[in-house]
């Protein structure tokens, strides 16, 4: 197993005032697959923690962190394995159809008042979408078509080379929503995610006079998909997706090759681009909610 103090040292990077303690210890063992005397190692060492009563809590991303830097067996580990899955038969398929179910849960069950829910209906008029149907207020189905097909590779020239390797020395590190747009910290820790490292991408591809706008929307996975962001670079009249970063930071969790998936290779046939910026997919009284992404790479079950 890796060395628990550097670990500790990379999550200290993150400053105590973006920590959330909402974790307690129980979830950390049973969810995040932290066995107990592993805890107390890094506790000892300085992991950031907090007791109420006699309950210890910890921060969500802390722990993701970990999992991931010591390659246990959490479901942010699984879920990687899926995207590599992902990315492998997006090459093998020109032709990739995917149902995705986006449904929205009440965050704060037992609440005053009703729950209402609102769906992004602007989701049937994004590109790719073949059909889309409301199955329930808090529930959007939606049929989708990408293009997949063979290995692709993006424009050679110097600038879009240093761009896709300005991030070389950076780690990977799911961070609190606050620090998600803040380049000051990924120039002082060189740690970011994926929403930081493309708000650094465009940056940077523009001052070197390229043409690259930002692009958010589902990385495709099938049973489940998440949320990402990545860039897009013009190469004459069409935009082509890069995502130099993360394809990077998979090689190094060991979920894919790094010789087969190359900083310029064009992730195509998992990334469906739904807009430019973040943007909710449910609302919840008002307030954008977390969804659930749920993915099959059939068509819609029979009911």
């Amino acid at each position: 197993m890796a060395e628990l103090r550097p670990i500790v040292d990379v999550l200290r990077r993150v400053p105590d005032s973006h920590r959330v303690f909402t974790e307690p210890r129980a979830l950390a063992v049973r969810i995040h697959r932290i066995a107990d005397p592993l805890l107390d190692e890094l506790v000892d060492l300085g992991l950031p923690v907090r007791i109420q009563g006699s309950e210890q809590f910890f921060d969500r991303n802390d722990l993701v962190n970990i999992g991931l830097r010591l390659g246990l067996d959490s479901p942010q580990r699984r879920s990687l394995t899926l995207l590599g899955a992902a990315l492998a038969a997006g090459a093998e398929d020109k032709r990739i159809l995917r149902t995705l179910d986006i449904v929205g849960r009440c965050p704060n069950p037992g609440h005053d008042g009703a729950c209402e829910f609102t769906l992004a209906h602007w989701l049937a008029d994004v590109p790719d979408v073949t059909a889309a149907i409301a199955l329930a207020p808090h529930h959007l189905r939606l049929e989708l078509e990408l293009e997949g097909g063979p290995e692709r590779h993006l424009a050679r020239s110097e600038a879009v080379h240093a761009l896709l390797h300005s991030l070389d020395d950076v780690e990977f590190h799911h961070l609190p929503d606050a620090l998600a747009g803040d380049l000051g910290f990924l120039r002082a820790t060189r740690l970011a995610d994926c929403r930081l490292a493309t708000h650094h991408l465009v940056g940077q591809g523009l001052a070197s006079g390229l043409e690259v706008r930002a692009a958010f929307g589902v990385f495709l996975a099938p049973p489940m998909s998440v949320p990402h962001c990545w860039i897009e670079l013009r190469d004459g009249a069409e935009w082509r997706r890069a995502d130099p970063f993360f394809l990077r930071a998979l090689a190094g969790w060991g979920i894919v090759d790094a010789a087969l998936w190359p900083a310029d290779r064009e992730p195509v046939g998992a990334y469906w681009k739904v807009a430019d910026a973040l943007r909710a997919f449910v609302f919840h009284n008002g307030a954008p909610l977390r969804s659930s992404l749920i993915t099959r790479a059939e068509g819609p079950p029979k009911t």
